[in-house]
């Protein structure tokens, strides 16, 4: 895959904002999800799936690091980078599953997608 690492991220997030957007059930997942995690009476084939985010946190820093190297992401840490990035985004996605009518992110770059806001709408 020659994609540029932050279309890459950017894709990411943006699909992740229009599914939201799209079917605004999907955010409230987010939180439900996030509030099993600290169950302690989840089996272990539950516990697994949940720890997915770690992994998409782990996968990511390679990614990072190319882009790094390319110029187009920001120097540092590559996995405090990416823990930024999808911690932003889940955290983002949990706030609009309690407030809808929230202002989001639609054009993401791995920290730009803090600048770019519009206001949610079901109509499109």
């Amino acid at each position: 895959m020659n994609e540029s690492p932050l279309a890459i991220f950017t894709a990411a997030a943006e699909d992740l904002f229009d599914m939201i957007r799209t079917h605004p059930s999907a955010a409230k997942m987010f939180v439900l999800m996030e509030n099993a995690q600290h169950l302690d009476s989840l089996t272990e084939d539950l516990k697994e799936i949940l720890t997915e985010a770690d992994k998409l946190i782990k996968k990511s820093i390679p990614l990072i690091e190319k882009g790094q190297l390319l110029g187009e992401i920001k120097q540092g840490n590559a996995e405090a980078l990416a823990v930024a990035f999808w911690c932003s985004i889940q955290g983002i996605t949990q706030y609009i599953a309690l407030h809808p009518e929230t202002l989001f992110p639609i054009q993401c770059g791995l920290f730009q997608f803090l600048k770019t806001w519009r206001r949610i709408d079901n109509e499109n």
